[in-house]
């Protein structure tokens, strides 16, 4: 699962280049039509100290991108994936949790 991991590390350099620093804790998912060229939809949700859904969005750059599109490919040989979710807090976001799954 070595691409697994690389795309932990690109959502957590996404994650930490966020300039709204008001973030305590993050739950995003990224969502792959049957088409894999037909690009991603999602939902992110970024939640302040208590809880609160703060307003701010992950979009991620070239690189991002790229990497999201090699690891559900990747994965998709393996096995059927359509999304990745992560879950994890801003002061560790090397705790953080990746998920691959089929819904």
């Amino acid at each position: 699962m070595e691409q697994k991991h690389i795309l932990k590390a690109e959502i957590i350099r996404a994650l930490q280049e966020l300039k709204i620093s008001e973030w305590h804790e993050a739950k995003l998912n990224f969502d792959f039509p049957p088409y894999i060229n037909k690009g991603w939809t999602g939902s992110q949700f970024f939640f302040d100290n208590q809880g609160n859904k703060i307003r701010l969005g992950l979009f991620g750059d070239e690189e991002f991108n790229n990497t999201l599109y090699k690891t559900i490919i990747e994965l998709n040989k393996q096995g059927n994936c359509n999304r990745v979710s992560f879950v994890g807090k801003r002061d560790k976001l090397n705790h953080g949790v990746i998920s691959i799954s089929f819904e």
